[in-house]
């Protein structure tokens, strides 16, 4: 009987096989929404980084480049100035480019 309930718990397999099925779109591209918080926390990172403003400004991309790398601050502009969805695989590198800079302390000249 234990068994049952644990297929069932909070965050079981299927529970993360859904999920991860919720963020594909029709096309094997990642549906909006979920490039859409990737988007969020990026700009909200690299708030504290110093890059300030919407990813969907060119500037702000380009200044974004040497945080996130090149390919993801193209991609992510991509996608808040035209509606561009990426892959899964390039989803996945955004996802990786934000984490990293989450954890990086901000440089103190950038935050003033």
């Amino acid at each position: 009987m234990a068994r049952a309930a644990d297929a069932e718990r909070h965050g079981a397999r299927r529970d993360v096989a859904e999920l991860g099925w919720g963020v594909v779109g029709k096309d094997g591209r990642a549906n909006g929404r979920a490039a859409r918080r990737v988007g969020a926390l990026a700009e909200r990172h690299l708030a504290r980084h110093g890059v300030r403003g919407p990813l969907a400004a060119p500037d702000v991309a380009e200044s974004a480049s040497p945080l996130l790398g090149r390919a993801v601050a193209r991609g992510l502009h991509a996608h808040a100035a035209r509606g561009r969805l990426p892959t899964q695989t390039e989803l996945e590198t955004w996802i990786d480019a934000v984490e990293r800079l989450a954890t990086q302390p901000p440089d103190e000249r950038t935050t003033r």
